[in-house]
């Protein structure tokens, strides 16, 4: 299993790996997108976001979980907005069992922003939540690597009221020195990607209350907390996360 972690960080192009594992929903096309999906993972990856090129590691990493669970991998490269909106909502309102959706974000602890990168901007949460309120499927993972303030991000405060819908992802420890923060190890590996795969490897029957703890203990030693939240709360303590 060790040799499967350190897979991804041994491959010199990343997004050819993750080319050849996911299908590109650009080259698809909208209406040639199948309709009757049960199980997905839609990536959504923006070049110039988070750490560039290393940031390509950390969406290979959850993409070879995903395969390795048994998901549909979808992937959508350097998107507008409008397309991102489009294929979204494709996928939140055609996936019937389990829709995860990962999007690599922008460099924690650097900018005033936060959201969603693409390349007319940086997309408010509301933006993404108003689209997880058309959700069919039975239950929907958010995971976003990272955020810079989780307050922006609660279901509440955004009008998100789908029920069975989970959130994770990194943001700044606001009681530590911002010198201590770091978001790729020795190897370029991004330490939130790879501890959460990590996690998941090691017992994939795990609750995500339990991923977040565990998680949350590793992240604080580079300067980084993890933000969890579910709706209903209750969702976050259900076994088999994914």
């Amino acid at each position: 299993m060790g040799k499967e972690h350190k897979m991804s960080q041994r491959i010199k192009n990343p997004l050819r790996e993750l080319q050849s594992i996911s299908r590109d929903v650009l080259q698809i096309g909208y209406k040639k997108l199948p309709s009757n999906l049960k199980r997905v993972c839609f990536i959504s990856y923006y070049q110039r976001a988070q750490l560039n090129e290393r940031s390509a590691y950390s969406v290979l990493r959850t993409a070879e979980l995903a395969k390795r669970l048994g998901y549909d991998i979808y992937a959508l490269y350097n998107t507008t907005t409008e397309e991102y909106i489009q294929y979204l909502k494709h996928f939140v309102t055609r996936t019937s069992e389990f829709l995860w959706i990962y999007a690599n974000a922008l460099p924690i602890g650097s900018q005033e922003e936060t959201g969603i990168p693409t390349k007319d901007g940086i997309e408010p949460p509301v933006l993404l939540y108003d689209i997880l309120n058309c959700k069919k499927s039975e239950k929907i993972l958010l995971i976003v690597d990272g955020i810079e303030r989780k307050n922006n991000w609660h279901f509440r405060d955004n009008a998100l009221k789908g029920e069975k819908v989970l959130a994770l992802a990194s943001y700044p420890d606001p009681e530590q020195d911002e010198l201590l923060l770091e978001q790729t190890d020795e190897n370029q590996e991004n330490i939130f990607a790879f501890q959460l795969t990590k996690y998941f490897l090691q017992d994939t029957s795990v609750t995500a209350q339990v991923l977040a703890t565990k998680l949350d203990e590793v992240m604080r030693d580079v300067g980084q907390r993890v933000w969890i939240e579910s709706n209903p709360s209750s969702f976050a303590s259900e076994t088999g996360l994914i």
